[in-house]
């Protein structure tokens, strides 16, 4: 009779197939690495910070003038921000619309506004609201208007100190002294802010 062989053979372990991720799984992962990626790192960019704007871009009045001047203007700017916290901001910012053909008009606007954004990532959205004072001048003629305007945008934080941004502005003018900018226009620019410490 054979001796009984007490040895038992060793189990082979194979490895086992990595498990797919669940959807809400594969969806917070992914969120965290974009999240990692994109958060800006600069978190409360406007809070206790001055920033001083440089702009230009396209000027279009929204009716057809009486006066032969064109529609079509350009625009430029210089603004200057003071972020209150996280959130709101307020600025002052000297604009120059010029609309040529016809008799050119000049156009000088000095505002003030304030800002509402949603700092979270590098690309910031804000809107805000404003009051204007104008000065234009057409030939020989001056003229002086009010306007209020509201304002949508977005930044984007390149660094610490450098913010480029898109602004859009649409005045109206209540009274209707400046032809063609009355009774409303719009004004896009391109914007480089510089960011300094208010402190």
């Amino acid at each position: 009779m054979r001796p009984r062989n007490d040895r038992r053979r060793p189990i082979a372990l194979r490895p086992r197939p990595p498990r797919p991720l669940g959807h809400t799984r594969a969806l917070v992962l992914l969120g965290g690495v974009l999240a990692l990626c994109v958060r800006a790192p600069i978190a409360h960019a406007y809070e206790d910070q001055i920033t001083l704007g440089f702009d230009g871009g396209y000027a279009l009045a929204l009716k057809r003038p009486d006066t032969g001047v064109s529609r079509h203007g350009a625009a430029a700017g210089v603004s200057l921000g003071w972020g209150l916290n996280d959130a709101w901001s307020l600025a002052g910012r000297l604009g120059y619309t010029v609309h040529p053909r016809g008799g050119t008009r000049h156009t000088l606007t000095l505002g003030v506004e304030a800002t509402y954004s949603l700092d979270v990532v590098r690309f910031v959205p804000f809107a805000g609201f404003g009051v204007d004072g104008l000065l234009s001048r057409r030939g020989s003629s001056t003229d002086g208007d009010f306007a209020v305007h509201a304002l949508l945008g977005v930044d984007y934080l390149w660094s610490r100190r450098v913010i480029f941004g898109l602004d859009v502005r649409t005045y109206i003018l209540p009274f209707g002294h400046t032809d063609p900018l009355d009774p409303a226009y719009l004004v896009a620019t391109l914007r480089v802010s510089l960011v300094f410490d208010r402190f």
